[in-house]
This record gives structure tokens, C-alpha cells and sequence, in this order.
């Protein structure tokens, strides 16, 4: 008897030792599960650097309410870096020898950039202006201006390179909008609006849009997402947005967040599904390799390349109002009858020291280069627009010319140092071009974009234009351009006397039959002559023969008609499509969805229901084994 009772106190030791292994192998496994099915997904990191506008100043909850954190929805890990007040130059300093802007960009994974604004706004003199509610536009304000738009597009290559040192990160770049919206009502606040545009768009278009051609570099247009929307969008009686503002501010970044994001390997699982990610190999029978479906448009492939280089003429600014791309109504993509796949590098506001600059540094102009099978290029009108273009030095040459009627030596010396410059850089250019391509290039000439005019101001500038421009197209681009056997394109007959058609109204650039007749030009230089639609011949159709009259059957009987043979009966009794196996029954399709797992089967469900089988498989054991002994006992 103490035997048996030994013995079962052993089997139950024994059952009772498996059961708490299962159970313990049941918990390591479930551990192993739930660690498995943990996903901790790190946030995108967002470093936003700028100004008041950045920090959300004025708002009610400014690390919610302001721009940064609005971006993604919210999804975003948001670094903000603004701090109210601040100029170009106070940020270019910080993010070179500031540890909390350095630490914070070697970590980002994209970053905003929104400053410039002060710049102006404390060159204006608006705290004042707004206080006294009086300004006045004088010859020393336009050159404060001038300056100190200047010395911001240096702040801001500075600041751009040096955030470029510490990251690799996408750079998102706002232009500046205009605070003052127009009010007829207010005539103090309308001449800020008015002055304020003035300044603005030149700022934005000669200064912030050539930044968009620096590798990385992303630029948002707060500009058109403001204008017209001031009273909407801004605080009233301040210069900051509210907060339907920084809503649309962040819009801009939303709409091209997908560009900003970084790059998923490609190689890794989707984290959603058990499948692994495709491998070669491993297509649906019925899938069609790209190269070989004769219906997949590559047009990338079978056009050849036209590469455009130049300013806003070969950007084609403002043909769509606002536009910060180019546009596809531009005189490139027009050559030809557009048979080219354009790359376009034309950017508003580049003289040709910008487009050389590029050249050297920028490798995405030598890699087009290098695939190109024309080249064009349009530049040199930004090296003499910039002379002319402060109001103050054309009323001062104004004033002059009308009391001795001659130009004054100090503009005279300032255009020719400027056409000596454009002499050397455009040899540089054409050599470094002829480095990259032997392709055929198009070199446009300068046209005068004043025209003829009662008004002394454009009748002024008209008159200049005529004295300079033909001169240094004669000597100047037309000898270069030939030493390099370029094609000429001579824009400036084409467009003189014919201004009014051929320009926007009130700007400098071509209108759509402008850049219709730019397209010309190259299409005339490379011996492009349009293919001539003949018309289809006309088919005569042939005369209808009349059937012959039907004898009919003197015995009055129809003739027997044939009977089609697709209706006469199998004599097997089969209908038609029956002829396969009537074993074989219909397939169905197989989908994707066939050998899928259930929701319920991840890993960490079935660690957790082996667990829980093998538990009820251990005290079904210890059940049945001790059914047995208690039997034995008994016995």
C-alpha cells in the first residue's frame, strides 16, 4: 500500500513538474509573441527654423496653433527653432555656432525655413510707419531696401550651406507674402499694401526663387497663398497670421509631404500584412513587364532631350499667375511642336553669374547636360535690368537726360561694367556647356521689352533699351555664339514694334504669343519644319448593282430554305462547348485572398493558443493518469 501511495505521490510530483514547465514555456512563448507584435514607430523628425511667423507668434496656443506643428496633421516630431524678432542675419549665426540649432539639425529628418520678413520690415521702418500713420517713399528708403534684400539672399545661401552641413534633410522654403492686403478705405494702409507688393514680388522673384535650383531645396509659395486672403488670414492690425494662416501655411508642406518623407527600404516587409514583399520572380502569371507591355507610355525613353537654360523668359513666369514651376506653356516646351522632353533650368531673377555659379556647383545641370540632344539658352537681360531696375536711379538718369538730354555717367559706367561681365561669363558658359554636350545649342539674342511710349518713364527706358541692347548683341552674344558655332535665335527684331502684342501688360516678360514666338525662332534656327496633314483621298463609292428580278416557282411552292448548320441538333445530343470532358468541372479564379492567414493568426495569437493547448493537454494528462491510479487504489 505505501508503494502504490509512493508511487502516485511520484506521478503526481512528476505531472504536477510538467504542467508548471508548460506553463512556464507557454508564458516565455506568449512573451516572445507580444515583443514580436510590438511596433514602435519613431516620429519624423521636424526642425522648423525662422522668426516670429515660425513661432507662432500672437496666437492664443502657439505650440499647437503655429504652422510647424500643424504640418502632417500633427504626426510630426516638431522641433521649433523661431524666435520672434529675428533677421536672416541673427539665424544665419545661430545655426553655425549655436549647439541647440546644430545639435537639432543633425537629428532632422526635414526642415522649414521662414525668415526674411524682419529684414524688410525693420528696413521699411513698418513700427514706425504704423505708429505715426505716415510713410513716405524716398530715394534713401529705396536704397535701405535694397540693401537689405541684398545682404538677405547672401544670409540665405549662408544659412542653407550651413544647415546642409549638418543634414541632408530636405529644405523647405517659404517666399514672403504680404502682410497689408488692399483697403481702399484705409489710404494709409492701401500705399503699404502697394508698396509692399512692389518690394515683395522682386524680393521673391530675384532673390528667394533661384533657391529652388539648389539640390534638396523645396520652395513654398506663402506669397499667392496670401495675397488677396490678408483679411482672412491675418491678425487684425498686426503683420502675423492667425490662425486660419498658419493652417494654409502648413497646407503648402502637406501638399508635398509624400516628396519630403524619407524613403521606405524597399526590401523591408509591410508591417500591416504577413506577405513579405515581392521578389523577382515572382509576378502574377498575367502581369506584363513594364519595357515589354506595348501598351506602357514611356515617353522619358523615346523623346529625345531639350535642355533650357536661362531666367524667367525660359521659365516662363507669369504665364499662370503665381507659377514657382515652370510652365508648360514656355517657349521650350513649345520648340518643335513639343516633340522634345524638356528639362527646364530657367529660374526668375538668375543673371548669367547665377547660371555660371550652377554650372559649376549644381550637378544636376551637368547630368541634363550630359543626356541632352538640344540645348538652349536664354540669359543676360537680368545683367542689364538690374542696373535700371532701382526707381531712384532711373528718375535720377530721368532728371538728367531731361536737362541736357544725355544718360548720366554714372548709369553709363554701370552698363558697361555689366555687359563686360555678361562678355566673360557667357564664354565661360558656352565653354562649360561644350564640355557636358556636343548637342546642337540655341543661343537667343536680347530683345527690348519697352516699347515705344507717351509716358516719360517707359519712353526713357524704351530709348536705353535701343541704345544698349542691339549693341551688346552684336558684340557681345552674336561673336561669342559663333566662335562656339551656336545657332542664333534673334529675338530682338522679332519683338521690336511689336511689344504691346508680344509682353504682359506692364511687365517685362513674353505673354503666350511671345513665347510662341521664342519657340519659333530655335524651331527656325534647328531647320524644324512642322509636318504638313494631307487630307485622306476621297473614296468614290462604287455604283449600288440592282439584284435581278426572282423567277418565281411556276408550281407555286416556296423553295426549301436552307437551314443554318450551327442550329441543327448533335446526334451525340451535346450542345456546342461541350466537347471537353464532362468530368472537368469549372475552376474558380484564384485570388490573392485564398492563402491569406485570418486576422487572428499573428504570431503573437498563436504562441498564445499553443500555450493554451499544450496547458489543457497537460491536465488532460494529469487528469487521465490520476483517474488511473485512484483505480488502482481501489483495487
Amino acid at each position: 500500500m505505501k508503494k502504490i501511495v509512493k508511487k502516485e505521490d511520484m506521478s503526481l510530483k512528476r505531472y504536477s513538474i510538467v504542467f508548471v514547465v508548460i506553463l512556464l514555456l507557454s508564458s516565455f512563448f506568449s512573451g516572445f509573441a507580444l515583443a514580436d507584435g510590438e511596433v514602435t514607430e519613431e516620429k519624423v523628425n521636424l526642425v522648423s527654423l525662422g522668426d516670429s511667423i515660425t513661432y507662432g507668434y500672437n496666437l492664443q496656443n502657439p505650440q499647437s496653433e503655429a504652422f510647424p506643428y500643424l504640418i502632417g496633421d500633427g504626426s510630426l516630431e516638431v522641433t521649433n527653432l523661431g524666435v520672434p524678432g529675428w533677421t536672416s542675419g541673427q539665424l544665419s549665426n545661430a545655426v553655425t555656432t549655436d549647439a541647440s540649432f546644430t545639435g537639432a539639425l543633425a537629428d532632422a529628418d526635414i526642415v522649414t525655413l521662414n525668415i526674411g520678413s524682419n529684414d524688410l520690415l525693420q528696413a521699411v521702418g513698418i513700427q514706425e510707419a504704423l505708429a505715426s500713420g505716415t510713410f513716405e517713399v524716398t530715394p534713401e528708403l529705396q536704397q535701405k531696401v535694397q540693401a537689405a534684400a541684398i545682404q538677405m539672399g547672401q544670409n540665405l545661401q549662408g544659412i542653407i550651406q550651413a544647415i546642409r552641413t549638418q543634414t541632408t534633410a530636405p529644405i523647405v522654403l517659404y517666399n514672403l507674402y504680404n502682410p497689408f492686403g488692399s483697403n481702399v478705405e484705409n489710404e494709409f494702409l492701401n500705399y503699404l499694401h502697394v508698396y509692399g507688393e512692389q518690394v515683395i514680388q522682386q524680393v521673391n522673384t530675384a532673390i528667394i526663387s533661384p533657391f529652388q535650383a539648389v539640390q534638396g531645396v523645396f520652395l513654398v509659395d506663402a506669397y499667392t497663398a496670401f495675397n488677396g486672403n490678408q483679411a482672412s488670414y491675418m491678425i487684425p492690425g498686426d503683420v502675423h497670421p492667425n490662425v486660419a494662416g498658419h493652417q494654409s501655411l502648413a497646407s503648402l508642406v502637406n501638399d508635398i509631404l509624400i516628396d519630403l518623407l524619407p524613403e521606405e527600404d524597399p526590401g523591408t516587409e509591410d508591417p500591416d500584412t504577413d506577405e513579405p514583399g515581392e521578389e523577382p520572380g515572382d509576378e502574377e502569371p498575367g502581369d506584363i513587364p513594364a519595357e515589354e507591355d506595348p501598351e506602357g507610355q514611356k515617353p522619358d525613353e523615346d523623346k529625345q532631350v531639350l535642355v533650357a537654360l536661362g531666367d524667367s523668359i525660359t521659365f516662363g513666369y507669369n504665364l499662370e499667375e503665381g507659377n514657382t514651376s515652370p510652365s508648360s506653356s514656355a517657349f521650350p516646351n513649345l520648340i518643335s511642336d513639343g516633340i522634345y522632353d524638356v528639362i527646364n533650368h530657367g529660374y526668375p531673377g538668375w543673371t548669367s553669374t547665377d547660371l555660371l555659379n550652377a554650372l559649376k556647383e549644381n550637378p544636376e545641370f551637368g547630368t541634363a547636360l550630359q543626356s541632352a540632344d538640344v540645348v538652349t539658352l536664354n540669359i543676360g537681360s537680368n545683367d542689364l535690368l538690374r542696373v535700371v531696375r532701382p526707381p531712384a536711379t532711373v528718375a535720377k538718369a530721368l532728371n538728367a537726360e531731361s536737362e541736357n538730354g544725355a544718360i548720366p555717367p554714372e548709369l553709363e559706367e554701370q552698363m558697361l561694367e555689366a555687359v563686360q561681365n555678361l562678355a566673360e561669363n557667357l564664354q565661360l558658359i558656352l565653354a562649360d556647356i561644350r564640355e557636358q554636350t556636343s548637342a546642337p545649342i540655341v543661343l537667343y539674342t536680347l530683345y527690348n521689352p519697352f516699347g515705344e511710349s507717351e509716358d516719360p518713364f517707359e519712353a526713357f527706358l524704351h530709348n536705353l533699351g535701343e541704345q544698349v541692347i542691339p549693341e551688346v548683341n552684336n558684340t557681345v552674344i552674336n561673336p561669342i555664339g559663333a566662335h562656339y558655332e551656336t545657332l542664333l535665335a534673334d529675338a530682338y527684331p522679332a519683338f521690336t514694334g511689336k511689344q504691346a502684342d508680344l509682353i504682359l501688360p506692364g511687365d517685362v516678360h513674353p505673354n503666350s504669343e511671345g513665347h510662341q514666338v521664342l519657340a519659333g525662332l530655335a524651331d527656325a534656327a534647328l531647320g524644324y519644319e512642322a509636318p504638313v496633314e494631307e487630307e485622306p483621298p476621297v473614296v468614290e463609292e462604287p455604283p449600288v448593282e440592282e439584284e435581278p428580278p426572282v423567277d418565281e416557282d411556276p408550281s407555286g411552292e416556296e423553295p426549301p430554305v436552307d437551314e443554318d448548320p450551327t442550329d441543327q441538333e448533335d446526334p451525340a445530343g451535346e450542345e456546342p462547348g461541350d466537347e471537353e470532358d464532362e468530368d472537368q468541372t469549372p475552376v474558380a479564379p484564384k485570388t490573392n485572398t485564398e492563402n491569406k492567414l485570418p486576422l487572428t493568426a499573428t504570431s503573437m495569437f498563436n504562441f498564445l493558443a499553443i500555450g493554451t493547448l499544450l496547458t489543457a493537454l497537460g491536465t488532460g494528462i494529469w487528469v487521465i493518469q490520476d483517474r488511473r491510479n485512484r483505480r488502482m487504489l481501489d483495487l
